[in-house]
């Protein structure tokens, strides 16, 4: 009886998140992203492959510009520019993988650019309960669990690209989906185990970007199967493997469709990868992400700051748990810094990490689980903030004060201008930058540190517990709490 109440309470309360969530990102479709459109950047171009697979079959979008049908999603009075060159057959394809165009598709035949709007942020509402869900099977808390969810929710990027014409929210699902099947203390069966192949083969399908968190989320789902589920594992992820290769090769000419780019016409995969990648010139960005005064996170969502600490926590509590969320966490980070050319665009600040963030507010619950009160009080006061960001931005941009995608570091309210100083802006590098970038990365390591001091690495030793292969596999198949014992208070700080 107190399984099944736990148990219904957890239900209740997921579908609770995932309504009120899902309602509140509907404030955000209807915000402009430039002062002539309403989206801009790379969504229009989503959207042509989508009309054009509606109306054609194909994703030939050849007489989407001939026949300007665009026009039913994009209303800038000057015509849509080219992002491609055409393939040496004549068409012209978009230089974006097509999975978000397929998975929208439905919401767009039933009601235009509204209707997919409106279900994108269905799917946002439905990751913020996702993320409640894996944060109390990785913590065993509920309080603390509900707390990490709603921190990302509120926060400014995540009400955005909840209703922007992007992969990252979807990615976002199928990442924290597929985690959550598997974090769970019983060994999965075959539906869970197919299920992440499915969800590792989706990210492929919705971004080359997203590669590292597939290869985590297929090496994850392997250790934990059986036998017989890891035939079929491997025999789904290589047949879909191949499909996708075939598709690409014979759609694009290579392995992504930026080849079809205007910048990058006619190189292979390699040269595109080389020309993406960078090291030296990016390393600041491991910093400058987070911190930057225009398209820093902390910027918008000051709270998230907390999921440092909650990284170690979760990593000291429980290594078999955390490992697969902190090398998918490592790995976007490291594709967000390095292989992406500009971490400042036209669009909404963040947009590199978006996939990853329902993680830090998993790792938010474990810092509210080992720091309770004093955790507790500053994650209230920084969330407060940044909901209030939120509200700000929200006000602004419907009253067109600023755009989504242009100049949303502009706004000028007052408690966030005011603090612009604080962060270093990564556009001119002069002592003022050096310093504030000192200062940042002193405090990111003093909250690192407190979380040190408050569970110190014990006599064995972390690393020597990770380099154990033999325990690894085996708590890798059985990682964590139950639902039952997640709601009577066991947990990562027990």
């Amino acid at each position: 009886m107190i399984d099944f109440a736990a148990r219904h309470r957890v239900v209740l309360t997921a579908l609770g998140l995932w309504l009120l969530f899902s309602l509140v990102f509907q404030a955000s479709a209807g915000l402009r992203a430039s002062w002539g459109a309403r989206i801009t950047g790379d969504e229009p171009f989503y959207l042509m492959a989508t009309h054009s697979l509606l109306s054609d079959g194909d994703l030939d979008l050849r007489d989407e510009y001939r026949d300007r049908s665009y026009r039913e999603f994009y209303d800038h009075p000057n015509p849509l520019w080219h992002q491609s060159e055409k393939t040496a057959d004549g068409r012209e394809l978009s230089p974006h993988q097509v999975g978000l165009s397929v998975l929208v598709l439905p919401a767009y035949a039933v009601a235009g650019l509204d209707g997919v709007k409106a279900f994108l942020g269905v799917i946002g509402g439905l990751t913020v309960a996702f993320t409640f869900v894996l944060a109390l099977r990785i913590t065993g808390r509920f309080r603390e669990a509900l707390a990490g969810a709603t921190v990302f929710g509120v926060s400014a990027p995540i009400f955005v690209f909840s209703t922007q014409i992007y992969p990252e929210m979807p990615a976002a699902l199928l990442l924290v989906a597929a985690m959550t099947l598997h974090a769970g203390k019983d060994r999965p069966g075959a539906a869970a185990v197919l299920a992440s192949a499915a969800a590792a083969l989706g990210l492929m399908w919705l971004g080359v970007k997203y590669a590292p968190a597939a290869a985590v989320l297929a090496a994850f789902a392997f250790l934990r199967a059986s036998g017989p589920s890891r035939v079929a594992l491997v025999a789904l992820l290589g047949i879909g493997g191949a499909h996708y290769i075939w598709f690409h090769l014979d759609t694009y000419g290579a392995l992504t469709p930026y080849s079809v780019n205007m910048y990058y016409a006619g190189d292979g995969t390699a040269s595109v990868v080389d020309e993406h990648f960078a090291f030296g010139n990016r390393l600041y960005r491991l910093l400058g992400l987070w911190t930057d005064r225009q398209f820093g996170l902390l910027r918008w969502a000051p709270a998230f700051a907390m999921g440092l600490a909650g990284a170690y926590f979760a990593l000291r509590r429980r290594p078999a748990a955390a490992l697969p969320l902190l090398l998918t966490f490592a790995g976007q980070l490291a594709v967000a810094a390095f292989f992406t050319i500009t971490m400042r665009g036209w669009w909404f600040p963040g947009r590199q990490l978006v996939v990853v963030l329902p993680l830090v507010g998993v790792f938010i619950a474990a810092a509210l689980v080992e720091w309770q009160r004093a955790a507790y009080l500053l994650a209230g006061a920084l969330t407060a903030y940044g909901a209030a960001i939120t509200v700000a931005l929200w006000r602004a941009t419907s009253a067109l004060e600023v755009t989504l995608a242009v100049n949303p570091f502009e706004m000028e309210w007052k408690p966030f201008a005011g603090v612009a100083g604080l962060f270093p802006l990564y556009t001119s590098y002069g002592p003022l930058t050096l310093l504030l970038t000192a200062l940042w990365a002193a405090a990111l390591g003093a909250l690192l540190w407190l979380a040190w001091r408050t569970v110190p690495p014990s006599a064995a030793g972390m690393t020597s517990w990770l380099l154990d292969r033999t325990r690894l596999r085996h708590a890798l198949a059985r990682p964590g709490p139950s639902v039952r014992s997640s709601t009577e208070g066991s947990g990562i700080g027990g």
